[in-house]
């Protein structure tokens, strides 16, 4: 932080946080192990496919912005509650494009639902996967 409080400084933007090369690899492990497209990948980051390739390439001239960030730290943690919901690896890595039955899906995939591009998409997911871990 250049003003030397613990204040973040306006002037720095998003590429400036050195954790967001790891959130890119993270984002693409999980999109490897779902077998997601590059389309669908961007789709789910809410950008373009050339923007997204320019993220994969972790230059760090490249500007990462706060949506992208927060999708991602959704995605993560969509990942983790599959992981601890369901009773097998493979059923947590293919629960994303297996045809689901509650409200929320209407017998699509929860992938097919955030595929629509809205972080709101991806928000309601994470709410349904969180409601389940608790109830």
């Amino acid at each position: 932080m250049a003003n030397g409080g613990n204040v973040p400084d306006p002037e720095m933007d998003e590429k400036s946080d050195p954790a967001w090369p790891f959130a890119i690899e993270l984002f693409g492990k999980i999109a490897a192990i779902w077998q997601l497209s590059i389309a669908e990948q961007s789709a789910i980051l809410g950008i373009s496919d050339a923007a997204y390739l320019d993220l994969r390439d972790v230059r760090h001239d490249t500007h990462v912005s706060g949506e992208v960030l927060r999708r991602i730290s959704y995605i993560v943690r969509v990942y983790r509650a599959l992981n601890i919901l369901l009773s097998s690896q493979e059923a947590a890595d293919t629960w994303i494009r297996r045809p689901n039955d509650a409200d929320l899906f209407c017998g699509a995939s929860a992938l097919a639902f955030i595929l629509d591009g809205s972080e709101d998409s991806l928000v309601a997911l994470h709410d349904y996967l969180h409601a389940r871990l608790w109830s």
